[in-house]
């Protein structure tokens, strides 16, 4: 059965003629399909401990984790960062497998912890789930409405659709080599809130924000890191051989709030389709998280994934391999990419997957993974002084999102 046909634009936009995708909640003319969330866990993990998470999916999902960070620009305050890889320098790390999400504490004292698994993958599946007796959903060009696998379909009202509520850039002009710097996101909120950012350098390369300190841009003269965020500020280092340089980032802030219950208050006539989330009224609640699909909130369209394998035959020196992949969206996109650690030992080698930007280096070793994008092409850079023959294996799923650079 064919799909129908549905677009939702946001407030101020002409669903009949507006062609620009982020205008638009939903756009189901092509295969435009809404992120789905699959679970989420909130707590506090101990000190030196971990906490696994069972998606049973059988191939490594989108997530995202946060950990509350008691560091930041003035030494106190409530700052969350985004969770990363098992390395040797941070607090706090995130990784998965085929089956289990695994966070870790190895700070000093007890950390509250924010997660979400999606049913969206980074390497194919076929997960599944039971819908309800009454529904509103639109399934995929090819796909059949009756399917019980959640990827096939645009967008599913029993299933949490990850509604952005703020989104915003800001750029830097900077005057030395090494810059902390900050900015109000103004969204709005009483807590810090889920988000992705991602920045743009002087060299027209695009990579992720994140907290890991070797976040370079492709010609590796920039460097970005120690990405918090508080319910009013964005914090982040950002770096140069050059002491005068201008850098824009692009961050989206999520619906789901990263501590109590407290999120987004709405305007329910700013959203005039809107599903609640079972035990909740649509016709009166204002709390955004209560939702699964509200019209007047831009998503993240996913569009397609891929992947990328790049090998090195150790020698003990360091050694760099490049690789590129041709997008050809001729901007440029919203790119999340994952990658395998080689060097965790027994059954975490190769098998559990983390963020990148990715790095497990030490003194004695170097071994970082890289990605990049531009208009047309996404890079990728693998980093290694061993002398083990490793592959690193990226994963990566495109959006069409305009981050509008």
């Amino acid at each position: 059965m064919s799909s129908a046909k549905l677009k939702v634009a946001l407030p101020g936009y002409n669903a009949l003629t507006d062609t620009n995708l982020d205008h638009y909640s939903v756009y189901s003319d092509q295969d435009n399909i809404l992120i789905k969330e699959y679970s989420r866990f909130q707590g506090t993990i101990s000190s030196g401990g971990s906490q696994t998470i069972n998606h049973n999916f059988n191939y490594i999902p989108f997530f995202m984790s946060f950990a509350y960070q008691d560091y930041g620009p003035d030494g106190a305050g409530t700052f969350y960062t985004q969770l990363g890889h098992n390395a040797f320098d941070v607090s706090c790390s995130a990784y998965s497998n085929n089956n289990t999400l695994t966070l870790s504490n190895y700070l000093g004292s007890a950390v509250p912890f924010t997660s979400y698994v999606f049913y969206d993958g980074f390497t194919n599946g076929t997960p599944s789930f039971v819908e309800s007796d009454i529904v509103f959903k639109v399934a995929k060009s090819g796909k059949s409405i009756s399917s019980t696998n959640p990827n096939d379909f645009i967008i599913h009202s029993d299933l949490n659709g990850l509604k952005i509520i703020k989104e915003g850039t800001y750029t830097f002009n900077l005057t030395d080599y090494y810059n902390n710097v900050s900015f109000a996101h103004n969204g709005s909120i009483s807590t810090a809130h889920a988000y992705l950012m991602y920045i743009k350098f002087p060299d027209n390369s695009v990579t992720k924000v994140s907290s890991n300190i070797h976040n370079f841009s492709k010609d590796g003269n920039y460097s970005c890191s120690q990405l918090l965020m508080d319910k009013d500020k964005f914090y982040l280092s950002i770096g140069s051989g050059y002491n005068s340089f201008s850098a824009t980032v692009k961050y989206y802030i999520f619906e789901s709030p990263l501590s109590g219950t407290i999120g987004k208050t709405i305007n329910l006539s700013d959203h005039l389709l809107r599903i609640a989330k079972s035990g909740y009224d649509a016709s009166s609640d204002t709390e955004a998280d209560h939702y699964n699909f509200l019209s007047g909130f831009n998503t993240l369209k996913y569009y397609a994934l891929g992947t990328a394998n790049l090998t090195i035959i150790g020698n003990g020196e360091t050694q760099t391999a490049l690789g590129s992949v041709y997008h050809g969206l001729g901007y440029y996109p919203v790119i999340e990419c994952m990658t395998n650690d080689n060097l965790g030992g027994g059954t975490l080698a190769n098998t559990y997957y983390a963020t990148v930007p990715f790095d497990t280096s030490a003194f004695a070793f170097t071994d970082i993974a890289n990605c990049y994008w531009d208009t047309n092409y996404v890079y990728f850079e693998f980093s290694y002084s061993g002398t083990e023959t490793i592959t690193q294996n990226f994963y990566y799923k495109l959006f069409k999102n305009n981050l509008g650079f």
